[in-house]
């Protein structure tokens, strides 16, 4: 488990959008680490998995202060992620959540883990400076969806949308768009989910737990 944190200047609405980029980038790099395939895929919002068991979990959270020398200027932000990987252990791990779970020993990499964790680090970094270049208020993050896609666990997968127990939708995963919103087709209409304390459990996996 490790948390990094930057300052940011992008504006709050943009933080959902960049929690989700955030969870792409690490998965991004761990595939690169990776030898083997098949291998890592995106859970959205923020699973890493390995061949449909989750192999780890992020969390982003964002504080609001004022500088000390422009205590009259706008609000910076910093933003904290959060990231927990199971290292070693997963075979007890499945039996005792009674779903699957993956390790990091299963992937085949044999890079020091102080090297992953720098990666991970380095590319968040260059994620928040890139962010702040690219965010369109009313597109998103062009392009940030193609990328998703080529690590996409849900797309074309029946799945549930929970909130605390209670299934909000019932549909089909299509994708995100470029502000990270989950697409899902429902029996209606496709209704666009945004990241939270929503989850997301394909109906195929069963119920998968917190």
């Amino acid at each position: 488990m490790f948390s990094c944190a930057f300052e940011t200047m992008l504006p709050l609405a943009a933080l959902p959008t960049l929690s989700v980029t955030f969870g792409l980038v690490a998965c991004e790099v761990l595939t690169r680490l990776v030898p083997q395939t098949p291998g890592l895929s995106m859970k959205w919002p923020n699973d890493i998995q390995w061949c449909d068991a989750k192999l780890a979990g992020l969390l982003t959270e964002t504080t609001s202060y004022k500088a000390q020398s422009t205590r009259a200027g706008p609000d910076r932000r910093r933003v904290v992620i959060g990231m927990g990987m199971n290292l070693r252990g997963a075979a007890r791990l499945s039996e005792v959540l009674g779903r699957p779970i993956a390790d990091w020993s299963l992937t085949g990499c044999r890079q020091p883990i102080e090297r992953v964790v720098a990666s991970l680090a380095q590319a968040w970094q260059e994620a928040v400076t890139w962010a702040e270049s690219a965010w369109n208020p009313a597109q998103g993050f062009v392009g940030l969806a193609t990328r998703f896609a080529h690590h996409d666990a849900l797309t074309h997968r029946e799945i549930t949308v929970q909130d605390h127990g209670r299934i909000l939708h019932r549909g089909r995963a299509q994708g995100i768009d470029d502000f990270g919103r989950l697409q899902v087709d429902t029996a209606t209409s496709r209704v666009a989910v945004t990241a939270g304390d929503i989850s997301v459990r394909p109906a195929a996996f069963g119920h998968a737990g917190p």
